[in-house]
């Protein structure tokens, strides 16, 4: 059961993310070109979605900043033990 939550909070970012780039300009808004949005949804999808979000809802407040750096937390695991499993 822990597998199918940790499987489906691993794509989901990615799964919306695509849908985002497909269905709306949603990103188109937030970033100039679509490199920014690509290494995102490979490298760091939770922080994409949220910059995303922050540039198309007016910038950056405080909260704004402290939710950046949790997402960015959130998202180093997961770089970290696919460049482990690479280097392996």
């Amino acid at each position: 059961m822990w597998f199918l939550i940790l499987f489906i909070l691993s794509i989901s970012p990615r799964l919306i993310l695509f849908i985002l780039l497909v269905v709306s300009d949603y990103l188109h808004t937030a970033f100039d070109s679509v490199l920014w949005p690509l290494l995102g949804f490979f490298f760091m999808p939770w922080t994409t979605l949220w910059c995303a979000y922050v540039y198309n809802e007016g910038g950056f407040t405080t909260w704004r900043i402290m939710v950046t750096i949790i997402t960015i937390i959130v998202d180093l695991p997961g770089w970290k033990s696919n460049h482990k499993a690479v280097s392996h």
